[in-house]
């Protein structure tokens, strides 16, 4: 006599722990993390908090951004960064030599970054085919080697611009400030500037995010996530029909979410006057006892938008699935007929091209171009970034690329402050917050490479 299926045990705590395995432990640990130097930071220092954490996201998020072609290839985490940086370093430097200045300064220095970067990317992708199942360890060979030979080009190099050039003897300076020319040229598109004075109240809506939050999750929870059902011994019809539910299901549950997120938003930042008493009730009150400002970088913060934007572009056209396919799953893409080598050529080149980008962005907000051994320091961050994000050594998204640089450079920025404010009174003069931040900054890369797997190695 037939049963009945039997429904598994405990079936609710099986699904969050399968939730659990889709989000990650890692990132979940540094998450939580993140939330509890949230709840740490003092009320005063809040809107600088905001402020610096912005503009970091801003500044690093090309940088992390240039992993995902790298990592969809096959390539991996691209651990030659250094290389793509000196491109974009040169292209600064050329606009500097004929005193570009402002935001044209800035589109200058993109463009003969890209075209300097365009034939490094090809290079790098040569090597990487040449050197395959072992291209991570050889891209930091290669990246490190290529700014030690570069430390001789900056001498040699015939740049005749006295803010570049030292005042006596050969070569370049260590250091060139990009403030005359096209420092913070995205940074003032569409700045937004608020100033606190001593006596002034800020409102910050955390009952509105909360309410989205928990309203996101039933969404997903009752719409879009993926059921556990036995699709082998069903029927073709039953299939088809179970794939058109699953399909409608998920596209009510993405409208549903992206209208809450409207309401949410409209009830936190609109200035609506009805609106105001209920903003009031969900939001914690803070009381400034001096005066303070918070500055958002809307214009980099834009930028960085459209190149994510450009890139999922990228990724749903058919080369950007091709070389999907190429760097998961190499056999079956060359018996689909797809070039193997071509697509980790075009991932290469494109991971090259945005770190020559990134770095003006970078440079740009932090207003000086720095040469030699500099881009040594700028290859593990945004590596760490990514897989923090969730990204594994063989997968990457947008969605990876967000989340990491929020999580990372958030916890780097309110990490030290917190631990300097509590550690100040340990020593005579002791400042310990550039030792934290060290500690913080090294340990988040070493926690985030020893989990390179990402997500998908935790399920």
């Amino acid at each position: 006599m037939s049963s009945e299926p039997k429904k598994p045990k405990n079936s609710t705590l099986v699904e969050i722990k399968k939730v659990i395995s889709n989000i990650g432990i890692s990132r979940l640990i540094v998450a939580l993390f993140f939330v509890f130097l949230l709840c740490m930071t003092a009320k005063q220092e809040v809107p600088g908090t905001i402020s610096n954490v912005l503009t970091r996201i801003g500044m690093h998020g090309v940088l992390v951004l240039c992993m995902v072609p790298s990592i969809r290839s096959g390539l991996g985490p691209n651990f030659a960064v250094p290389f793509g940086i000196l491109a974009g370093l040169l292209g600064g430097l050329i606009a500097v030599q004929f005193n570009m200045t402002g935001l044209g300064g800035f589109a200058v220095a993109v463009v003969c970054a890209l075209i300097i970067s365009f034939p490094m990317g090809l290079l790098f992708g040569y090597l990487m085919n040449r050197v395959k199942n072992s291209e991570m360890m050889v891209a930091t060979y290669f990246g490190y080697a290529m700014v030690a030979i570069m430390c001789i080009g900056w001498l040699l190099l015939p740049f005749t611009n006295n803010a570049i050039t030292w005042s006596m003897g050969k070569g370049l300076r260590n250091t060139i400030n990009l403030e005359p020319y096209f420092g913070n040229a995205l940074n003032n598109i569409g700045a937004i500037t608020k100033s606190y004075n001593a006596g002034d109240t800020m409102m910050i809506p955390v009952g509105v995010l909360v309410i989205w939050l928990v309203v996101s999750i039933v969404l997903y929870w009752v719409f879009i996530r993926t059921r556990d059902i036995d699709l082998d011994n069903m029927k073709d019809e039953e299939l088809a029909a179970y794939n058109k539910t699953r399909k409608e299901r998920k596209k009510t549950g993405i409208i549903s979410v992206a209208l809450i997120t409207v309401v949410c938003a409209v009830l936190a930042f609109a200035d609506i006057g009805f609106l105001h008493g209920i903003r009031s009730a969900l939001s914690v009150h803070i009381t400034f006892k001096s005066n303070t400002s918070m500055e958002i970088p809307t214009g980099m913060l834009v930028f960085l938008v459209l190149c994510c934007f450009a890139m999922w572009l990228f990724n749903k056209s058919k080369t950007g699935i091709s070389m999907a396919a190429a760097g998961s799953n190499p056999d079956c893409a060359r018996a689909s007929g797809i070039n193997i080598n071509k697509q980790r050529m075009i991932g290469a080149t494109m991971s090259i091209m945005l770190s020559a980008v990134g770095i003006l962005v970078y440079a740009q907000s932090f207003g000086f171009l720095q040469l030699y051994n500099a881009p040594l320091n700028m290859c593990f961050p945004p590596i760490a970034a990514i897989l923090i994000g969730g990204a594994s050594i063989k997968q990457a998204k947008i969605s990876h690329v967000l989340i990491g640089v929020v999580l990372f450079q958030g916890i780097l920025t309110m990490g030290p402050t917190i631990a300097g404010r509590y550690l100040s009174g340990l020593g005579d003069g002791m400042d310990p917050t550039e030792i934290v931040r060290i500690i913080i900054t090294n340990g988040i890369i070493l926690y985030a490479l020893t989990k390179a797997g990402g997500a998908s190695s935790e399920e």
